[in-house]
C-alpha cells in the first residue's frame, strides 16, 4: 500500500474527531443572553403533559433584552405538553431536548400558540398585564429569547426555534381552528 493510501483512513479518522469536537463545543457554547426570567408558576404532571397556572400575585414573565417589556403567558388553568420534541431527538448526546428541558418557555410558547396572544407590560411595573395578539412568528420568537434566557445552549435553542419553524405550522393552524384553548 503506498503512503498516500495509508494516509486517507487516517485523514478520515482526524476529520470525524474534528467534527465530533465541533459540534461538542456548539453545543455547550453560550448564547448571547436575550433576557431574564422571574416570577413563578404552579404545574402538575399529568397523563401526557402538565396543567399549568401562571401565579396571579408574582407571574413567570420573561424580559427580553432591549425591549423593555415583561410577557407572561395568562393565570388561567391549561394544559400543555411542554416541549413537542420528537422521541428520536430528544436522545441526543450533550444536547438538553426533553419536553421538560425548559419548562418556563415551553409554557409561554404554547400558551401564545393557544390564544394567538402573549401578555405584555413595561418592565419592571406594576401595571396591568395587557393580552396582546402575535403572529407565529412572534411566539416563535419569544420561544428563542425564553430558551436563552432559560440556560439553553446556542445549538439547543436554534435547533428547538428551527424546528418549530418548520414544522409548527399545523399546531399553530389547529389552535386557531379550536379558537384558542
Amino acid at each position: 500500500m503506498s503512503t498516500a493510501a495509508a494516509l486517507v483512513p487516517l485523514g478520515r479518522a482526524i476529520l470525524r474527531h474534528t467534527a465530533k469536537e465541533a459540534a461538542r463545543r456548539a453545543a455547550t457554547a453560550l448564547p448571547r443572553s436575550r433576557g431574564t426570567w422571574a416570577g413563578s408558576y404552579v404545574a402538575e404532571k399529568v397523563r401526557g403533559g402538565w396543567r399549568v397556572a401562571n401565579a396571579p400575585d408574582t407571574p413567570c414573565r420573561l424580559a427580553v433584552d432591549g425591549a423593555g417589556i415583561d410577557y407572561a403567558f395568562g393565570t388561567e388553568l391549561f394544559f400543555t405538553d411542554g416541549g413537542s420534541i420528537p422521541k428520536p431527538v430528544q436522545g441526543v448526546k450533550h444536547l438538553r431536548l426533553a419536553p421538560d428541558s425548559f419548562p418556563k418557555t415551553y409554557f409561554l410558547h404554547d400558551w401564545c400558540y393557544a390564544h394567538a396572544a402573549v401578555l405584555a407590560r413595561k418592565t419592571g411595573g406594576d401595571g396591568p398585564w395587557l393580552c396582546l395578539p402575535v403572529t407565529r412568528l412572534e411566539a416563535d420568537t419569544l420561544l428563542y429569547c425564553g430558551l436563552v434566557a432559560e440556560g439553553a445552549t446556542a445549538l439547543e435553542a436554534r435547533l428547538v426555534f428551527r424546528a418549530v419553524r418548520m414544522f409548527g405550522r399545523r399546531a399553530w393552524a389547529k389552535c386557531r381552528k379550536k379558537g384558542g384553548a
